[in-house]
């Protein structure tokens, strides 16, 4: 991903893919919140915004911010709050309680509120929020929450996938050329139809190998990730992410040409 134009161009196939799914995703969500007024639909509709590379690009943090209803932002502060808790709490050295208040209710800036909302909020958070809300949870109840999370997840990850322009073009290439070897100037030998066959071909090439060389490297790597918690018998939030990645590589690699 690092590499000159290759990384680059990946980089930004990927960010469209994002973009478009996470705008379609926010839409009905804005419109919602617009007629309503609703505080739910507000946050929600800006957490999914702040997952999507193009209205970062065009909003700063306090931008986000600003769009939210008054109640949406009073929830997201206090979220903030709450996240503040927990990361405390998890320190090796506890602060002294009155130092840990004074630390959670200190004010909240931009760049924090932001993500926070980029991550407890919209499209991309729901599979992580409903797996939470399982570990909370027992018996039948805790699994379906569980369940319901990772499906929701793999749907989250496979959505980028679907607008990325790499596959567009990997699928699109492919039907192009099986329809020039079809033409009758091809079966003919015309240069032209040679020629343009050539060129298809050689675009579908790049394109599969920028589809599925990250894939592989990815997949790879998700796989002995899942391997690895299981024998450690850590199943965890981190344990349930990771099988929704494993699933959605499976789609792609049984589901996508």
């Amino acid at each position: 991903m690092k590499t000159p134009v290759i990384g680059h161009t990946l980089k930004f196939c990927d960010n469209v893919g994002t973009t478009l799914f996470t705008g379609i995703s926010a839409a009905p969500q804005v419109l919602i919140s617009a007629v309503s007024d609703s505080d739910t639909y507000s946050i929600e509709a800006a957490g999914t915004y702040a997952h999507n590379p193009l209205m970062r690009a065009l909003v700063d943090e306090q931008g986000f911010l600003d769009r939210l209803t008054p109640g949406a932002r009073k929830e997201l502060f206090s979220q903030v709050r709450i996240d503040r808790l927990k990361a405390l709490q998890s320190q090796p050295f506890p602060l002294p309680p009155d130092l840990m208040r004074q630390a959670v209710d200190a004010p909240v800036n931009a760049k924090e509120a932001f993500e926070t909302l980029r991550g407890d909020y919209g499209m991309g958070s729901y599979g992580k929020r409903l797996v939470h809300e399982g570990t909370q949870e027992t018996g039948w109840k805790s699994t379906t929450l569980k369940a319901g999370g990772v499906a929701v997840g793999v749907f989250e990850n496979v959505g980028d996938a679907v607008f990325n322009p790499i596959m567009w073009a990997m699928m699109g290439t492919g039907e192009a050329a099986a329809a020039i070897k079809g033409t009758q100037a091809f079966t003919a030998g015309a240069v032209g139809a040679k020629t343009a066959f050539t060129a298809v071909q050689a675009t579908q090439i790049i394109a599969t190998a920028a589809w599925w060389g990250p894939w592989l490297i990815s997949a790879t790597d998700n796989m002995g990730h899942l391997v690895r918690l299981t024998n450690e018998g850590k199943f965890d939030k981190a344990y349930y992410k990771n099988i929704e990645e494993v699933s959605a590589d499976l789609i792609y690699l049984f589901l996508i040409p």
